[in-house]
């Protein structure tokens, strides 16, 4: 039996997104051939997840303790680490989000710094970050009215190719 981390980020309901709407399509589909897999789901937008700030990096970094924190900034800490537990043991993930202004929701990218947590979810090597978690599969649903690929051109710049639904 795999654990399935489902993240939605959207504000919009299923009825009114694209993104959403296959998203949860997909989920139904992949219950119906695996019905004895779990899938937790996670409303981004329904969860608080913390930003990261100055108090919340010292304490990530170690140049500030837990215990000197004030009380809303270790709740947030606590926040986030169980936002981490919650990644780690999920065997696959699948991410349901429109393309905001050519980026992801902001709070999908809060999230991601919950999660990517040097020696958790990556390392660092001399070849640069390397995947932890390279095992799991992933999903990801990033859509509006068009489909959108990140295209990576020779000047070291993000493009995107639009391709148009038929």
């Amino acid at each position: 039996m795999a654990k399935i981390l489902y993240i939605a980020a959207n504000v919009k309901t299923v009825n009114d997104s694209f993104s959403l709407s296959v998203g949860q399509e997909f989920i139904q589909e992949y219950k119906r051939l695996n019905p004895n897999d779990e899938i937790e789901e996670l409303d981004l937008f329904k969860t608080e997840i913390p930003f990261l700030d100055q108090a919340i990096l010292g304490s990530v970094f170690g140049t500030v303790k837990y215990d000197e924190l004030y009380e809303e900034h270790q709740r947030k800490v606590q926040l986030m680490t169980a936002n981490l537990d919650q990644f780690i043991h999920a065997d696959k993930y699948v991410f349901a989000t429109p393309l905001w202004n050519l980026g992801v929701p902001p709070v999908l990218k809060a999230y991601f710094d919950n999660i990517s947590i040097a020696g958790k979810t990556f390392k660092f090597t001399k070849e640069g970050p390397q995947g932890l978690l390279l095992e799991k599969k992933h999903y990801a649903f990033n859509l509006r009215e068009e489909i959108i690929i990140p295209v990576y051109r020779k000047a070291k710049s993000t493009a995107f190719l639009i391709l148009k639904q038929y």
